[in-house]
């Protein structure tokens, strides 16, 4: 899904160059074109999105499911490749280790208090616990 997005994103803004390159000159186009670019393939949706993320999504669904169909071959192909060269990338996953030192270094940097970091820990360690 990823790569159908910034494929078709990549598109938009392809053709938004090209044809203001063609209609207002190599200056003008260039002007005009980053400028529409940057407010209303950028900044306009990302704060539509921000604001209104079910709501937008709710009534993109069917043109999303329609880009996906009309660019899975080459989706599906840079996907498996990305896949294949970067491996699985399960995200940015922490162990409970390491997510106790996190908090312990956010106490000392004063992001969390030290009451903040026994819950958080505490909730860490909720699964080891019985309660009697």
């Amino acid at each position: 899904m990823l790569v159908m997005i910034l494929f078709m994103n990549t598109v938009s803004n392809v053709s938004i160059a090209i044809l203001m390159a063609d209609l207002q000159g190599d200056i003008a186009g260039f002007l005009i074109s980053t400028f529409t670019i940057v407010v209303v393939s950028e900044i306009v949706p990302q704060t539509i999105g921000n604001r209104f993320p079910i709501a937008i999504s709710h009534y993109l669904k069917y043109f999303m499911w329609f880009y996906f169909i009309v660019t899975s071959p080459v989706s599906f192909l840079i996907g498996g490749i990305l896949q294949k060269v970067l491996g699985d990338g399960g995200g940015n996953l922490l162990k409970k280790s390491e997510m106790k030192k996190l908090f312990e270094h956010q106490e000392s940097q004063k992001i969390l208090k030290a009451s903040e970091r026994k819950i958080l820990i505490a909730a860490l360690e909720l699964k080891n616990r019985t309660i009697a």
